[in-house]
């Protein structure tokens, strides 16, 4: 396994936990959906159970809403680690410090030039010294946040504890539960 494949593999580890946030967040989209359909097709004259705490429909789409959102987010973080353009781009930067000093000296820049769009809330800073590189990536949201760094040696992750400690639950909720 050449060396760049040898640093992209804590990479995949973290879009691997990304693709199974997609597939929970798409379970519990859709059992909301089922909750919000049963609703709406449901009888008149049926009873509700007393003393049920259940979420208003209007609740409950937003709370899809939400999700869709926070799929969306996902699937564009998993396209962007995934971009072969952009992995080739990082091995390229690594092997070359004039070119690694150049794209720490505008890294959004730097990115646009080589064809790659950067999302408006996404943050890169780079630094380039004497032998040095490295990048740190920020995403701004408020459903989704994270930061990744990366330099010669690899990518770098926060512990995979500490993101699920301070990431929403992606597990399917009962819908009509609050």
């Amino acid at each position: 396994m050449s060396s760049p494949e040898l640093h992209r593999k804590p990479l995949e580890r973290y879009l691997r936990i990304h693709d199974e946030q997609i597939t929970a967040l798409l379970a519990s989209k859709e059992a909301i959906t089922r909750e919000i359909g049963r609703r709406q097709n449901k009888k008149q004259g049926e009873p509700s159970k007393p003393n049920a705490k259940i979420a208003r429909t209007p609740t409950l789409a937003a709370r899809r809403d939400a999700i869709e959102r926070r799929i969306s987010i996902h699937k564009e973080l998993v396209a962007l680690g995934r971009d072969q353009r952009i992995l080739d781009v990082l091995d390229e930067v690594a092997s070359n410090q004039d070119l690694a000093r150049e794209a720490a000296s505008d890294p959004n820049a730097f990115a646009k030039s080589r064809g790659i769009k950067i999302p408006a809330n996404m943050k890169l800073e780079a630094d380039a010294e004497e032998d040095q590189i490295s990048l740190r990536v920020t995403y701004y949201d408020r459903l989704e946040p994270f930061v990744l760094t990366w330099d010669r040696s690899g990518f770098s992750i926060p512990s995979f504890d500490a993101l699920d400690a301070t990431r929403p639950s992606a597990q399917p909720q009962t819908p009509c539960a609050q």
